[in-house]
């Protein structure tokens, strides 16, 4: 935190803010969300997957990749459930693969 601090107080993190982090959601929400300018968690994990939400536009935004693209994915994942990663959709395009693992 410190190399950053400058911009993390920019940005309105402080480190009063950080100290409240519990979760790695909360990291995301609290901390990730505003250093890069998201306007909320749900925001920042859409872009950051390689299905975006799992929905049409996550298919839309895998049919687009533009270059190989490997998308791992445990099919027990706590956080982001398998379906988010649009199985079904990856044999529909020209870049992508899929790696999923049980655990």
């Amino acid at each position: 935190v410190k190399p950053n601090q400058y911009n993390l107080a920019r940005r309105g993190v402080t480190p009063a803010f950080v100290e409240e982090v519990e979760t790695v959601t909360d990291i995301d929400s609290r901390l990730v969300t505003k250093y890069h300018g998201y306007p909320d968690v749900r925001a920042y994990y859409g872009d950051l997957s390689a299905a975006g939400r799992g929905d049409a536009a996550g298919r839309e935004k895998l049919n687009n990749a533009a270059v190989p693209l490997l998308e791992v994915h445990a099919v027990d994942d706590p956080i982001a459930p398998y379906e988010a990663c649009l199985a079904s959709a990856v044999g529909d395009t020209e870049n992508v693969a899929l790696l999923a693992t049980q655990h």
